[in-house]
């Protein structure tokens, strides 16, 4: 149980948590002249945030279908989970 919970909710939050501060760091401490989201940037960021998208969608999806008697916030953890990474690349793009 301590695996599942550890693959299925902890390392999103790991992973996006890392999505933040690599958006926080462009954003804030690399000149905007010299800010280029190239394709290996862009590459990166996408395998992270789908990653992170695959495991919370899944696992959100498993909770509603099978009817898991769980913590409801887990069911939203998985939930925000899934958006974190796409709010981020957009609001990268944005300011990019």
């Amino acid at each position: 149980m301590k695996w599942r919970f550890i693959a299925l909710y902890a390392l999103p939050v790991v992973l996006n948590l890392l999505l933040v501060a690599f958006t926080v760091w462009q954003l804030a401490w690399v000149p905007e002249t010299e800010r280029d989201l190239g394709l290996h940037a862009f590459a990166g960021f996408y395998a992270v945030g789908g990653l992170v998208m695959v495991i919370s969608g899944a696992t959100a999806v498993s909770k509603l279908v099978f009817g898991d008697t769980g913590p409801r916030r887990l069911l939203y953890l998985s939930l925000i989970n899934m958006w974190v990474p796409t709010i981020l690349l957009l609001v990268l793009f944005l300011f990019s």
